[in-house]
């Protein structure tokens, strides 16, 4: 069994009993259907009667589906797959503020979010309350989360508007300045 996490794929087994088991390989696809590979290894126990529980976290696992599925290599080299396949799926974040801080402000704003995006130009405006732009800019972006500093020192103390697009999406949220 498995579950998406912010870091990875987590994915998790339990045996029963190991007879002769040397190591587990944990195989990945993104097909699930024959091109299979190796993710890692993992110590098996050996001989054992007792319940063992294991896991391990794929940090490399791509957005989109991953199968994945297990197999034992025996002390003498045997090769037995030893597990149903699984299907994990990374959903590509979205483009959205994670946070905005200091709010109030007095002088600079760090306005973070993520991009869904491989990487790519993000423009932003700050817009006061009657709608007039008082500053913009653009910024190169990367997939994930992003930082934009905003410099509003000798902004007027009021309400504001920040708005960013990546030419597809646009997002806004409010500051205001002390």
């Amino acid at each position: 069994e498995g579950e998406v996490q912010p870091e990875g794929n987590f994915v998790k087994w339990t045996t029963a009993t190991e007879q002769s088991n040397d190591y587990f390989i944990l195989m990945g696809s993104e097909t699930g259907n024959g091109e299979w590979r190796e993710v890692t290894t993992v110590d098996g126990a050996g001989n054992s009667t007792s319940m063992l529980h294991y896991n391990y976290l794929d940090v490399d696992a791509d957005f989109g589906i991953t199968y994945y599925r297990l197999e034992t290599v025996e002390f003498d080299g045997t090769r037995k797959i030893a597990s149903h396949v699984i299907a994990l799926e990374r959903f590509k974040p979205a483009f959205e503020f994670t946070d905005v801080y200091p709010v109030p402000t007095t002088n600079l704003v760090n306005a973070e979010f993520l991009s869904n995006r491989d990487s790519g130009t993000v423009m932003y405006k700050v817009i006061d309350a009657a709608g007039k732009i008082v500053y913009q800019s653009e910024q190169f972006v990367e997939e994930g989360e992003n930082l934009i500093q905003i410099d509003m020192t000798n902004m007027a103390a009021g309400a504001y508007f920040l708005s960013l697009t990546d030419g597809v999406q646009i997002i806004n949220t409010k500051i205001i300045k002390k």
